[in-house]
């Protein structure tokens, strides 16, 4: 199956599922393809989708997971193939770069099935996690000792303290055997909604002069706390908590580069992107944006760096930002 395919039917899925799904992200090498959001329960993905999940590049892992803690979304890896098992199993959750990673049908089994996987893979073998209680109520009800279980299973003594002490987890192979012993599921499930995100702390790097490390540099005198990102359709990202004088933004920068039909791609995708993942989009111009207004869609708020230049704190600039999106749901 091709790549754009797998896209297209992963979109499918989460449409089917009650999903707010964008379009596909622009950008050829980027972080993400797709954000999804379920305003049922709130479940936001931010989805990268591979063909061989090997393939994922450690920038694009590191931005996906700081997008995902920033918008406290879940980072999902959605593929078919890996080099270790060749095509990726039902009901098996990988690991790359920290982003689990499952197979379209182990997606539709937790979206509509509701069934959540307990296999996990690791360093070419597959594992599963215990549920260290139920595993020693069920040795206790057949009355088996621990060196019993551990003969029967064929293990040592200490692995089964280990199992019993939420330790170590086992083999999938041994985790059947004991299944069918003790004639009860002991096993844990993996809940991708739970999965613990562990980003790296953003090394300082000097910015190139150019109009991003300006705008970056004005958001900073502001006091915002501004990310620039290098694979995603936005250019900068201010993730800012609220203040006791003021409430919480996040914004999605689209720095103004010409009106190529990339960059007119990108500030689409940003529009689509802001209800979905409930960030304000603001576009930032060299020149007065009246004179690009036809390449600007509507919902997306606007600012030249003069106009950026005359603020000169936190509170002003949300207000601004908060007023011009109001200007703009009216249009």
């Amino acid at each position: 199956m091709k790549r754009s395919q797998l896209v297209a039917e992963v979109v499918e899925l989460l449409k089917e599922t009650q999903f707010q799904v964008s379009s596909r992200s622009p950008i050829k090498s980027t972080s993400f393809d797709l954000i999804a959001r379920r305003q049922t329960d709130e479940v936001l993905f931010l989805l990268k989708i591979l063909s061989n999940i090997d393939s994922l590049q450690k920038l694009h892992a590191f931005e996906l997971k700081l997008l995902a803690k920033l918008l406290k979304g879940s980072p999902l890896l959605v593929g078919q193939r890996c080099r270790s098992h060749g095509m990726l199993p039902d009901g098996v959750v990988y690991e790359r770069h920290g982003i689990p990673a499952v197979n379209k049908q182990t997606v539709r089994d937790i979206l509509v099935n509701k069934l959540l996987p307990w296999i996990y893979a690791f360093r070419g073998g597959l594992y599963v996690k215990l549920n260290s209680n139920l595993l020693r109520s069920a040795r206790e009800e057949r009355n088996l000792s621990i060196g019993e279980l551990a003969r029967e299973i064929g293990v040592s003594k200490r692995a089964i303290n280990d199992y019993e002490r939420g330790e170590m987890d086992t083999s999938l192979e041994t985790a059947i055997h004991m299944e069918n012993i003790l004639e009860n599921s002991v096993f844990s499930t993996i809940d991708i909604l739970k999965w613990k995100i562990e980003v790296d702390s953003i090394e300082e790097t000097t910015i190139p002069e150019s109009i991003e490390r300006e705008v970056y540099e004005l958001f900073e005198d502001i006091g915002l706390s501004p990310i620039i990102l290098k694979t995603t359709p936005f250019d900068i990202f201010t993730p800012n908590k609220p203040t006791p004088k003021s409430s919480v933004v996040k914004v999605m920068t689209v720095i103004h580069k010409g009106d190529s039909e990339f960059n007119v791609k990108r500030l689409q995708m940003v529009k689509e992107l802001a209800p979905i993942a409930k960030v304000d989009p603001l576009i930032i111009t060299e020149d007065d944006p009246k004179n690009i207004d036809q390449q600007i869609p509507t919902g997306i708020a606007s600012m030249s760096i003069q106009e950026l230049e005359k603020i000169n704190e936190r509170n002003l600039f949300i207000k601004t930002i908060k007023k011009k999106m109001s200007l703009e749901k009216h249009i």
